[in-house]
């Protein structure tokens, strides 16, 4: 099966003039005419030889299932229920399309019967109780697959219409994961978009919003702040119809469920979310939970998942060789960030050696690094924030706080990590089948030289 292209099959550098752009993978001659006012699906900007429509920072696949990971036959016929239901599918064959990349990581969990496993990745550092003894219902872009006649998830319909939206523009949440009477988990995944989003802009006189949205009774109860505030100042107009939404669903309809609305991006982006939203406007209980997680620590908790190796060497080398194209001065972009590039090549732990005194500093002072703990320990500093995350003696219990909120003295922890490399102590070498898993990211020579890194050598 032919997978995505990745860092290794495009150009390092693209090539672009003033009124041509040089089709993106590595080798192929084809010269386009150079794409302008927005993207084009059109005639004129296709490589035949690829099959992929050129602008001068991305592409677009001319078959969207070219993008997709899972495509046998359940796959296609899942898929083709979804799009019954879902409102927009022109974008699915792009290179930085954030519905395609849902698609391939979520549907590796739904394929093996895993999604139970995939929540509680999603919710880390939380203390959600999932009932993992059965699988939850999962509902993609709205779409009910339980559904015969794939239409729109019944209790999203009801939360529709009960806040006077209009069906063909009602919130979509990207994936909702469902346990009757337990958890409700609404998903609303980003890749290369920010979360800042605002109302369309209507008169007025014709415009019912701030009246269906911001004079709802539930509304004052989950929310701290007006309509305005939050939908239009703070440009949060997207997570708060999902918050609003989700929590109505789980309170009125399912009294007894929890909800968590989790917001899915890349390590590095929207770092302040939980603050700037969740803290500022969310109303939160203990069952009612805002949550930022990253793309990343669905890679790193791979091992630990239960998948099928080759499911999860599929999805490493997928995360490890990702693009999301090209960025102003005209370099490739990679999309996720490993674990040994973080803060320079991290290898040596692996060999006995010792890294330098300011990448650990780097490492430490990272809040998000706290979200990246929760698969088998790869480093000792790995392992010690777990034993301290989970210390009931610790001066604060951490499975509250935000990634933002965590606050470990660097020197402390620096002199534990040492402490334990005095002893001799060093991380397993072996957590993941590296040898089939990271195929994609060997040299010609077998070095686990990072991909990115490779690519910059060539060019």
């Amino acid at each position: 099966m032919e997978v995505p292209f990745g860092i290794n099959e495009l150009r390092p550098d693209r090539v672009l003039t003033e009124i041509t752009v040089g089709c993106h993978v590595n080798g192929c001659t084809t010269v386009l005419e150079r794409m302008r006012d927005g993207f084009q699906a059109n005639e004129r900007f296709l490589c035949k030889r690829h099959g992929i429509f050129i602008s001068p920072s991305t592409y677009q696949y001319e078959d969207h299932k070219r993008n997709l990971l899972w495509r046998e036959d359940d796959d296609r016929a899942v898929l083709d229920r979804i799009l019954k239901v879902k409102r927009t599918s022109q974008r699915l064959g792009r290179e930085r399309d954030e519905d395609a990349l849902t698609w391939n990581i979520v549907r590796a969990f739904h394929r093996e019967k895993k999604l139970g496993r995939l929540a509680e990745i999603l919710l880390a550092g939380t203390q959600a109780e999932l009932p993992l003894d059965r699988e939850p219902l999962v509902i993609y872009w709205s779409a009910d697959l339980a559904d015969r006649n794939s239409n729109v998830w019944e209790l999203l319909t009801r939360a529709r219409g009960e806040f006077g939206e209009d069906d063909r523009r009602g919130t979509e949440p990207d994936i909702v994961l469902y346990w009757p009477a337990r958890c409700l988990i609404f998903v609303e995944a980003k890749f290369c978009a920010p979360n800042r989003t605002h109302p369309s802009p209507k008169p007025i006189e014709d415009d019912a919003r701030p009246m269906k949205y911001g004079k709802h009774p539930h509304f004052a109860e989950v929310f701290n702040g007006s309509y305005r505030e939050i939908a239009v100042t703070a440009e949060k107009y997207e997570l708060m119809r999902l918050w609003l939404l989700g929590s109505w669903i789980a309170k009125c309809v399912d009294r007894d469920a929890a909800f968590y609305l989790v917001n899915l991006v890349r390590w590095g982006e929207e770092t302040d979310v939980e603050q700037k939203f969740g803290r500022a406007f969310c109303r939160e209980t203990e069952k009612r939970r805002f949550i930022r997680t990253t793309w990343e620590q669905i890679w790193d908790a791979l091992p630990a998942t239960g998948l099928s190796t080759p499911t999860v060497c599929t999805l490493d080398s997928y995360f490890r060789d990702k693009s999301c194209g090209y960025d102003a001065s005209g370099r490739l972009q990679q999309a996720f960030t490993a674990q040994e590039d973080f803060a320079g090549d991290r290898e040596g732990i692996y060999r006995g050696t010792t890294p330098s005194p300011e990448i650990d500093s780097l490492w430490f002072q990272s809040r998000d690094a706290w979200r990246r703990i929760w698969s088998p320990p790869r480093t000792i500093q790995q392992l010690i924030f777990r034993i301290l995350r989970g210390s009931n003696d610790a001066a604060i219990d951490l499975h509250h706080l935000s990634a933002t909120e965590c606050d470990l003295d660097d020197n402390i922890a620096r002199n534990i990590v040492e402490a334990f490399r005095a002893s001799g102590w060093r991380p397993p070498d072996e957590v993941a089948p590296r040898s089939d898993c990271h195929k994609s990211s060997l040299g010609q020579d077998g070095s686990t030289e990072p991909a990115r890194r490779r690519a910059r050598k060539r060019s």
